[in-house]
This record gives C-alpha cells, sequence and structure tokens, in this order.
C-alpha cells in the first residue's frame, strides 16, 4: 500500500524532532490489515462461543494447555465477578483446561481496583495437602460493567509423581541455594525464610521443593532459589523484587549532548539475573526489543542501558511506557488491548520493509511497533525513538486496531491515521 511522506533535508528536524517525525513516521509501508481473529477454532472455543454467545481467544503454554482466555465480545457470568462465579465456571470447563476437576485448587482471594474492575485468585495445592504449588495461580476478572476481561488458568498440573515428604532437610536446602547464588551473584546471603511445596516446570510436573528467601547479596536483591526436595538439586533461581527502576541516560544526551536527559524507565531482572527492558507493571505492559536478534533489550547491570546505540532503546522504552500509563489514567485502558496485554516495541528496525529505517509502524499481528534508526544514505531522519510524539501515534495505531478496527485504505484509512 502506498503513502506519502513528508520530505525533509537533510538533518533539517534537528529543531523539531517532535512534529516532524510524527508526519515523517505514519504508518509501515505495507502495514498489515487490523487485528482478526482467525484459524480453526478448538473444541473449546467452539463450545465457549456456544455458551455465551460470543468469540473467544485462547492461549495456550508450552504443554498445550489453554492458560488465559479472553471474550472478544461481552460476556457476564452468573454472579458476576464473585469466588463463587469464578468457582463455577472453572469447574464447568475443568476437562478443557486439562484438570481433574478443582481437586487442586486452593483458597480464593478477591480484590476490586479503584476503576471498578473485580478480580478472584486462587492458589493451587498439592492435592490431598495444604502444600502450595509456587508460582502458580488461577484467576479471573471482570471489568466495571461486569463483563469477563479474561480468565487466567493454573489447571493441568501433573501430579503423578508428587512426592509429600522431603528426602533431604531444609539445612542441605539452604546450603545448595547459597552455593547457587555465590555462583550467579557473585555473593551469597543467609535464607529469610524457607518453604515446602510444589515446584511446576513448563510442562506442568509437580516437584516437592524446597522455595529458599535469600537477603541481597552481589548484584542480586531479592533471590529466591527452589531446591528438589528428593535430589537437592537447584530447579530454579530468580529475583524477585516487585519492581525495579533505572535512571539513563536518554538519547538526546548522545544526539545533542543534553546532560540534563536522564530517563527513569521500569526494567525486570530474569532468572538468569541479567537485566531486560520488561516492565513490571501490569497496567503498561512493555517489552522493548531489538529488531536485529528478536530478543528484549538486556544487561548485565544497571545504568548501562544501549550504551552502543546511543540510548535509543532507552527512549522507546521511556516514551512506550508513558504513553500506555495515559491510557491507564485517562482512560481506565489497561495496554493496547484493554486486558493487559505486552505491547512489544522493535528499536532498529532498518529493513526494507521500513523505509531502511526512514520510517515507523504498528503491525496488528503481534501488536508491535517498529522504529527505524533513520537511512544514513538518505540523511533524512534522527532515530524515530527519540520523538514522544511517533511513539503516541503508532499506539493510536493499536488502540484502533483493537476497537473500531479501521480497514487501512481510502477514507477509514485516512481516519486511522
Amino acid at each position: 500500500m502506498n503513502h506519502t511522506y513528508l520530505r525533509l533535508a537533510p538533518f533539517s528536524v534537528l529543531g523539531i524532532v517532535g512534529t516532524s517525525l510524527l508526519l515523517a513516521a505514519c504508518s509501515g509501508a505495507e502495514e498489515p490489515p487490523p487485528f482478526e481473529l482467525s484459524g480453526a477454532s478448538s473444541a473449546l472455543e467452539q463450545r465457549l462461543e456456544a455458551d455465551t454467545g460470543s468469540k473467544w481467544q485462547v492461549v495456550r503454554g508450552a504443554d498445550n494447555v489453554p492458560r488465559t482466555l479472553a471474550p472478544v465480545g461481552h460476556v457476564k457470568l452468573p454472579g458476576g465477578g464473585s469466588q463463587d462465579a469464578a468457582r463455577a465456571f472453572l469447574a464447568k470447563y475443568a476437562a478443557d483446561l486439562g484438570g481433574d476437576g478443582l481437586r487442586d485448587l486452593g483458597v480464593a482471594d478477591e480484590s476490586t481496583s479503584d476503576d471498578g474492575s473485580k478480580a478472584v485468585h486462587f492458589s493451587h495445592v498439592i492435592p490431598g495437602t495444604s502444600l502450595p504449588v509456587f508460582e502458580r495461580g488461577t484467576g479471573l476478572e471482570t471489568d466495571a460493567d461486569g463483563d469477563v476481561s479474561f480468565v487466567e488458568s493454573g489447571l493441568g498440573l501433573d501430579f503423578s509423581s508428587t512426592t509429600t515428604a522431603p528426602a533431604i532437610s531444609e539445612a542441605a536446602a539452604k546450603g545448595a541455594a547459597a552455593r547457587a547464588m555465590r555462583s550467579t551473584c557473585g555473593d551469597a546471603s543467609e535464607a529469610t525464610s524457607a518453604a515446602l511445596g510444589g515446584w511446576p516446570n513448563d510442562t506442568g510436573k509437580v516437584f516437592l521443593a524446597y522455595r529458599l528467601a535469600l537477603g541481597a547479596a552481589g548484584t542480586c536483591r531479592a533471590p529466591v532459589v527452589y531446591v528438589n526436595a528428593a535430589t537437592g538439586d537447584v530447579l530454579r533461581q530468580r529475583d524477585e523484587s516487585p519492581s525495579y527502576f533505572d535512571t539513563v541516560r536518554g538519547g538526546s544526551s548522545y544526539t545533542w549532548n543534553d546532560a540534563s536527559d536522564r530517563k527513569t524507565i521500569d526494567v525486570s531482572q530474569g532468572a538468569d539475573f541479567a537485566w531486560y527492558m520488561r516492565t513490571q507493571s501490569a497496567q503498561a505492559p512493555v517489552e522493548t526489543r531489538d529488531f536485529r536478534t528478536g530478543n528484549v533489550v538486556s544487561s548485565a547491570s544497571l545504568g548501562a542501558w544501549d550504551v552502543p546505540d546511543r540510548g535509543i532503546a532507552v527512549d522507546a522504552h521511556f516514551h512506550a511506557t508513558r504513553a500506555l500509563e495515559y491510557f491507564r489514567d485517562a482512560h481506565g485502558r489497561r495496554g493496547l488491548d484493554g486486558r493487559g496485554g505486552i505491547l512489544q516495541v522493535y528499536v532498529h528496525d532498518n529493513s526494507s520493509g521500513n523505509y531502511d529505517g526512514d520510517n515507523a509502524h504498528y503491525q496488528p499481528g503481534n501488536a508491535s511497533i517498529h522504529l527505524g534508526d533513520g537511512n544514513p544514505r538518505t540523511q533524512r531522519y534522527l532515530p524515530l525513538a527519540l520523538s514522544f510524539d511517533v511513539l503516541v501515534h503508532e499506539l493510536g495505531h493499536g488502540v484502533i486496531a483493537h476497537t473500531s478496527r479501521l480497514v487501512y485504505e481510502r477514507e477509514s484509512g485516512a481516519l486511522n491515521e
């Protein structure tokens, strides 16, 4: 699909980066059609549609068991967003969700947000015991009007080989956790808490394990280590600090030597204890990725983000997060889809499909924004991530794709722009 672009003299964008880049970066060279449901529906999706009168999106995990269910239309449950209504819904579809009834469903926690949305969250237990299943939960959320926003299912766990009596002591597990922490964090600390329960792997198989929380040491702030209670092997280690904010140089500090350009970005730490441009905020979910590798932008230490690339990823991550925060605060909208779905922002997309870097566009198919660095041959534009206007404009395409779904051609395409 052809587009008309504003043509600027080389680097004339320096003084008008917001307005000019907005006009230059309206949308992709071949912007995909608005998001639509496609593919054959599964038996679960067909049953949900027959029962509720609405199509549903079903997302499956690595074990091919349904994990997230989200209605496309308006669906209300008898009893609203109460715990009883959630239990009744889960019980009705337990077999489809891979569960043996609700035998491992534990106690529920109910909450109501300021915007009127309600959430019910269930913990899980090893059947026949009160031992918790770590890192697993099931929940249902409704919006302020009582419509179901989404259902998250943790059912379908495999307890066929789960034991309930540990073969190693808690002290031995603490020793294994300290050794693992010293290896990854450069130092170790004392365990601040220890608990016995079930740890599920990616396929849903549950192992009896100790969960050891340790104090900050070395490069780690809130490390947690899971140790197999039968063998003493480390099953997983991660940092569970609720949120990390890092203040670093933005693109203007590199491009215009603006010493005041310091941006505070919301980042997270992975299981490998590296840092990632992935927000902790469920209200403004953003992943910033490098188009050249496809990976989330990462750093071995805080304060050293995207240094070879002159703060471009820092600006992209900051601007996208701020834009989603606006939609949350002004309109009560969680993410582009209104359900907290992750927005992926790709920097350094200098492909031919993105005008060799002279463009920015939104891709509805995978809810992603692509930002070029400016084509060095034409020297027409600076990196588009530097402009907040560009991010907001492309993010607007995302909201349109999930709401009015304007066809990207003729009059409706003009309205889209």
